[in-house]
């Protein structure tokens, strides 16, 4: 049982390391707060006037892009796509169609969004602050709104100014990713959760005080893989505003859908027009059947079993008064790289 113990816990240990590589590399994607008035020339108006005139909110916006790239590499660290950001691999996945550039537009949407709203409740921007339109609402049941209710329009309204896609090379792509983008902000907003404090004597709860929050950013971010995995593939319809599935027996795409248009590559070698490194020397799972087992992500091309030996502490005792003793165990510990 210790056996596997340790080898469980190298294999989360390992993991963690591949994911710490991955937000080193995202600490240098360029999401600084110059970025996008670098970028200012080829921005709308109003977009400038935020460079210019609002550099806290444009920190929420980046912090939002680098939360969003932070989510996207925990719930992608054991696929062969694992949202890296090394070689620029974000900005040219997303110049394509494909899944991957579906989930990275919600994403980051959905990051501005929630960044923004959360700095508009905690008080950070002066534009925004918590849902008015909340307090002093009566409700039919035993509690009563108050709180600070996330208000999040100004964040909706912040996120859709900065995703919005202009000088797109044509119509199907823009439907595409201006989808894609609400797909991101409508999966906050429609999950928004009521939270109730109690009111009264000796811990009853005679009066309920509630108000609204947005969900867990992790959740948002597993919801939006779940919407990856089932993504359509879609063409545009004549009226040139809808989206409409290639298959005839799928049912059209919801604003809570991703669709692609672009087939992805396998990610199983290096792609220099994706940016990503193939699954050379990944980490990967031999009992596993799953997108992490090796036959999956080494793309059967076999995998290396390595053994070393760890040193962990074991049989720890409290000693009065105040110490653990511990002794020392070795054990020999089990993992798998793909060739």
């Amino acid at each position: 049982m210790k056996s596997e113990h340790s080898v469980r816990l190298i294999f989360l240990i390992l993991m963690a390391l591949n994911f710490l590589s991955g937000m080193m590399s995202a600490n240098n994607y360029n999401l600084n707060t110059n970025t996008i008035c670098q970028k200012s020339r080829k921005a709308n108006m109003s977009r400038k006037n935020v460079c210019r005139k609002q550099p806290v909110l444009r920190e929420q916006v980046d912090a939002g892009k680098t939360l969003a790239i932070e989510v996207c590499q925990e719930n992608f660290i054991d696929r062969r796509w694992n949202c890296t950001t090394s070689h620029s691999s974000h900005r040219k996945i997303m110049k394509t169609d494909t899944r991957e550039a579906a989930y990275l537009n919600a994403i980051t949407s959905a990051g501005i969004l929630y960044s923004v709203t959360r700095a508009c409740s905690m008080g950070i921007l002066w534009q925004c602050h918590c849902d008015g339109t909340k307090r002093d609402v009566a409700s039919n049941e035993m509690w009563s709104w108050g709180g600070c209710s996330d208000d999040i329009v100004y964040g909706y309204n912040k996120s859709k100014q900065f995703t919005k896609n202009k000088h797109i090379s044509s119509d199907i792509k823009e439907l595409v990713r201006n989808h894609n983008n609400e797909a991101g902000r409508m999966t906050i907003t429609k999950n928004m959760r009521r939270n109730c404090k109690c009111h009264g004597l000796s811990g009853s709860c005679t009066v309920k005080t509630c108000w609204r929050n947005m969900p867990p950013f992790d959740m948002v971010g597993k919801a939006l893989k779940d919407r990856y995995d089932g993504a359509p593939k879609v063409t545009g319809d004549n009226d040139g505003k809808t989206l409409i599935p290639e298959g005839k027996t799928v049912k059209p795409p919801s604003n809570l859908d991703l669709v692609y248009t672009d087939e992805s590559p396998d990610f199983c070698v290096p792609n220099k027009k994706y940016g990503t490194s193939g699954t050379m020397g990944r980490l990967c799972n031999a009992t596993s059947f799953d997108p992490d087992g090796c036959d999956i992500m080494c793309c059967n091309r076999g995998y290396e079993r390595q053994s070393f030996q760890v040193r962990q502490k074991c049989r720890c005792k409290f000693v009065w008064c105040c110490e653990v003793v511990c002794d020392t165990c070795i054990n020999n510990v089990t993992i798998h790289l793909c060739k």
